[in-house]
């Protein structure tokens, strides 16, 4: 069977690194949609190195916005059983992190309009077996998944795991594993289940450590980049598109100073006020926040996201006898930390305390009582320290029975009760890992990324204007036996009935 296959490309450049080894090693049609700026749109409408069939510019496509037609989109929602506003709350652009420019109502809408008829265009034009496309953390890619996810074309995605570097590809990001499926897919064994060895070798909070690009760049590789871009002129088409409604260089000049001061000016109160030292004997419930914006809260947890208060319903819901304990995450100093206000409303509350960053989260899991997360890995990390946990969302292991799946705020004091009350079967834990790195392979997409992110943008400050097709292509030639590998686990889930 010859497979027509829908490829998402974006500015991070690997989907199309798969679609070089896909046409090298399966007979299949592709085509492309490229979610990329102008400077990038030339290279690749230049390139030779692989054949699409067909190809689109997503930013073609989107503009020129005017009344929507809400008729239109009440038989999108009705057809592809789509929440568009629940989408578009959760749009990091549209409500949450846009300094510079604040939407319509009727702009919102008319865009999700654009996007919907571009896309319906496209998949009746071709209609795909399959689209790869990224992990969909923003809601114009989630919305074309969630479209053909109703059309039964098969979507798939590139991640990694929540243990260790590996990486796996799925139709639902980080799908909840059913313990029916762990049982029969486990091979007995009476091999014991070395916990510190594992830990050890696999948990994920390491890797985020360690990897995390924007952090670690220096100050002066970031300057250059700034200087270049505020010296060129603003293209027409770039002005165009929605993601740049309101920009010009003197707001994003401003934005930019402002945004280093208030970096150092938050760091400084979370260095003063943050503890960095965990006390002696409390009893707690451990809650680490997620770095926002995150598509794990504004994509797979569109309700449950406003961190402080889904802390503030625990804090009212514990026991008389224990603490809530808050660690902030390290990464999100990439987003210049939260507003003071954020953990100063934390710090008032009686029953909760706030700890730094660079406390060892190891520490919090081996004293915690239990851990509580919206939908974190923590959640599944806190197994390997015996420690059961509680969710807010459906996850990859919220099916084992020492994870409480949150689902009336009301019962929340009940659920936190019965939660600490609940003990770990290592054996389950030990088949439920054996599961989960069944449906992987050993490649560490992050690493990856980073190294994309290095090498093209500037340390993941802006893009590069000077990227060649052929310094692209060396990039995957170096790669070339992890994205062959990406390829054939692609090839293997679209045979997958």
């Amino acid at each position: 069977m010859v497979y027509k296959i829908l490829i998402w490309i974006d500015h991070l450049f690997y989907n199309f690194g798969i679609a070089r080894s896909l046409q090298n090693n399966h007979d299949c049609k592709l085509f492309a949609i490229f979610d990329v700026n102008l400077e990038i749109k030339k290279m690749f409408q230049n390139q030779k190195s692989v054949k699409f069939e067909k190809e689109w510019y997503f930013w073609d496509n989107i503009k020129n916005f005017k009344t929507p037609d809400l008729e239109y989109l009440e038989k999108i929602e009705r057809k592809y059983k789509l929440n568009l506003w629940s989408m578009i709350y959760n749009d990091r652009l549209f409500f949450q992190y846009n300094e510079l420019y604040k939407f319509s109502r009727n702009e919102m809408l008319s865009i999700c309009e654009k996007e919907c008829k571009f896309y319906e265009n496209i998949l009746d034009d071709i209609q795909p077996d399959c689209i790869i496309i990224k992990n969909t953390d923003s809601r114009r890619s989630h919305l074309l998944k969630m479209m053909c996810n109703a059309r039964n074309i098969k979507s798939l995605m590139l991640h990694r795991t929540r243990i260790g570097y590996k990486s796996t590809i799925s139709e639902t990001y980080d799908k909840k594993i059913k313990l029916s499926r762990i049982d029969q897919n486990f091979n007995e064994t009476n091999d014991v289940f070395d916990l510190e060895k594992f830990k050890k070798e696999n948990m994920d909070f390491k890797q985020k450590e360690k990897n995390v690009v924007s952090a670690t760049t220096p100050i002066t590789r970031k300057i250059k980049p700034v200087i270049m871009w505020l010296l060129k002129p603003l293209e027409k088409e770039y002005k165009e598109s929605y993601v740049h409604f309101g920009i010009s260089k003197f707001n994003v000049l401003k934005i930019q100073i402002f945004t280093h001061i208030k970096k150092i000016y938050r760091k400084k109160s979370i260095d003063k006020n943050l503890r960095k030292v965990i006390p002696m004997g409390e009893k707690f419930i451990y809650f680490p926040l997620h770095r926002q914006p995150e598509r794990s809260i504004s994509i797979d947890s569109p309700i449950h996201n406003n961190q402080l208060e889904i802390i503030t319903n625990i804090a009212k819901s514990i026991p008389v006898n224990y603490f809530v304990y808050v660690k902030e995450h390290p990464d999100q100093k990439i987003y210049t930390w939260r507003p003071s206000s954020f953990y100063q409303q934390l710090l008032d509350l009686p029953n909760v305390k706030i700890f730094h960053p660079l406390v060892k989260t190891s520490e919090l899991f081996d004293k915690c009582s239990m851990v509580a997360t919206i939908t974190g890995t923590s959640g599944l990390e806190s197994s390997f320290y015996e420690k059961p946990s509680m969710v807010f969302t459906d996850t990859s292991y919220s099916d084992l029975p020492h994870v409480t799946r949150v689902t009336n705020l009301e019962q929340l004091p009940k659920d936190i009760r019965e939660t600490l009350d609940k003990k770990i079967d290592l054996k389950l834990i030990q088949k439920f890992v054996g599961y989960y790195q069944s449906q992987s392979f050993d490649v560490n997409i992050h690493k990856i990324i980073n190294e994309i992110l290095d090498k093209f943008h500037n340390g993941n400050v802006t893009i590069r204007r000077d990227i060649s097709m052929i310094e692209l292509e060396r990039f995957f030639d170096e790669n070339k036996k992890e994205f062959d590998k990406i390829a054939m686990e692609h090839i293997k889930k679209m045979m997958k009935k």
